[in-house]
């Protein structure tokens, strides 16, 4: 975009005469080189935005894989108690109970990431247009609703009282989640994210 434009501004320049440029022409010019810089910048903020959360999902796969490897243990764990007297049948139910609590940490730590490469794919994609930056919005929720949603969602323990009023009454509007979180938070928690969109029914 930043090479396009600079083309567009070479015309301009060219096309203005080689004594004296007229003040549309160097109106036009200074309107360009603007536009392009500002592009320039969103795109190195896309590009920031975009590291930080492949980093995000690099460690959430790396929690998947241990608890991949403990799953395969305590599934191991239990076929060979299953083998042993009716004696050892106390510490089957207990392997058992863990196996349970390991797979829905699990699909927890998977639906995390899979939120995760999400967001990486849509910042991969830089905005060519300001109207692009927008989010859509919902109509409007249910207060009671979306007070138990903050009630039981991860991560927002750090918030001031105003940042929680301020939070609360962009979602109950019927703001979407992602950019109700990004006005109270300088980076979005990703489980947050995730229980909010869940918890309200939201698009985005």
């Amino acid at each position: 975009m930043a090479a396009d434009l600079d083309t567009m501004a070479e015309k301009l320049a060219t096309n203005s005469g080689p004594v004296e440029t007229s003040a549309d022409g160097n109106a036009a010019i200074e309107a360009i080189s603007d536009e392009r810089d500002l592009l320039a910048a969103e795109n190195q903020t896309l590009k920031s935005s975009l590291a930080a959360l492949e980093a995000e999902r690099d460690r959430l796969q790396q929690e998947i894989t241990m608890m991949l490897t403990d799953q395969a243990t305590l599934r191991e764990r239990i076929e060979q108690a299953s083998d042993a007297k009716a004696a050892d049948a106390d510490v089957i139910d207990g392997l058992q109970k863990r196996l349970a609590a390991a797979e829905r940490s699990l699909k927890i730590a998977q639906e995390a990431t899979e939120d995760t490469n999400a967001m990486t794919a849509e910042s991969a994609v830089p905005a060519t247009v300001p109207e692009q930056q927008g989010r859509p919005a919902t109509s409007p929720r249910d207060r009671d609703a979306v007070a138990a949603a903050l009630r039981s969602a991860p991560g927002l323990e750090a918030l001031s009282d105003e940042e929680r009023q301020t939070l609360s009454g962009r979602l109950v509007e019927g703001e979407c989640v992602t950019s109700a979180l990004e006005s109270v938070f300088e980076r979005v928690p990703i489980l947050t994210l995730r229980d909010l969109i869940r918890d309200l029914n939201s698009d985005c």
